[in-house]
């Protein structure tokens, strides 16, 4: 349940579109939407202005939400800026109804958010049309969590996003090991191993595919949830990992990503 999970979260990150002061966009209607509306948030979030945070969101999430002044208060606490990088690649999923010639759509994403070395996540929901009823265009739902929260709500096996109207800031859960974000999703990290050489991983994928044996030559994964992760040694930057998909003893692709994207195929299996 847990893997599943966090692979239907990891989905929402995995293809990359041309960027545009960090945020990576495509030329529809839904994108344009929910690229407007993450600037517009991290403009206003930048700026400490808590109106313009609370204009982002439908008149009629504004007035269900008693509580939507309060958490956005605590969201200004907690969210200091300077928005640096967001690890939004375009990917939305999203609601669609259309009945008698009426329709609204609605589009969701999970994505991280990089404030100097710090790491948030953000889940939001936009209702970017609505012909029955335009006070529900908006944002809709707006989870903001930080690295630790979001940690551990992907390590839980019965952990998801709960359906809800308004803004939701989460800060209280601690993890105690090091938390990486590793291709747009937190990792416990371990730096017990040593960092990889990217042309000696190359070589060893000549003779071999076996992770048994890769680990006998490399040493344990530096993280692992759903994929294994190894840190690469380079002058970038930013920091590079290696991604391992494994199927038992058999390592099945090897790319490089960094802390939001994918960068390069390293190795594929022949089989796949």
């Amino acid at each position: 349940m847990k893997k599943l999970f966090c692979l239907l979260l990891l989905l929402v990150c995995t293809v990359c579109f041309c960027s545009c002061n960090g945020i990576y966009v495509d030329d529809t209607k839904e994108q344009k939407a929910y690229t407007e509306t993450i600037t517009s948030l991290f403009n206003a979030l930048d700026n400490g202005n808590a109106d313009a945070v609370y204009d982002l969101f439908s008149p009629s999430v504004r007035e269900q939400d008693k509580e939507l002044k309060e958490q956005i208060d605590k969201l200004l606490l907690v969210y200091k800026g300077p928005t640096d990088e967001i690890g939004w690649d375009g990917l939305l999923a999203g609601e669609a109804s259309y009945e008698y010639g009426e329709k609204y759509k609605s589009a969701n994403a999970v994505f991280p958010i990089r404030s100097g070395n710090t790491y948030f996540w953000c889940y939001l929901n936009l209702m970017y049309e609505n012909t029955t009823n335009k006070k529900q265009i908006g944002i809709t739902q707006l989870e903001f969590y930080t690295s630790d929260e979001y940690c551990a709500l992907c390590y839980d096996e019965d952990a998801k996003i709960e359906d809800s109207v308004g803004l939701k800031v989460y800060t209280e859960q601690l993890v105690t090991e090091e938390i990486r974000c590793i291709h747009g999703q937190p990792h416990k990290y371990s730096s017990s191993t040593d960092t990889l050489n990217i042309d000696d991983v190359k070589n060893f994928f000549e003779n071999s595919n076996s992770f048994s044996k890769f680990k006998i030559r490399f040493g344990e994964p530096n993280a692992e949830n759903i994929f294994v992760y190894y840190e690469l040694s380079n002058k970038n930057s930013k920091t590079h990992y290696l991604e391992l998909s494994v199927d038992a003893d058999e390592i099945l692709h090897a790319e490089i990503v960094d802390d939001f994207k994918y960068i390069e195929t390293v190795f594929h299996s022949e089989e796949q």
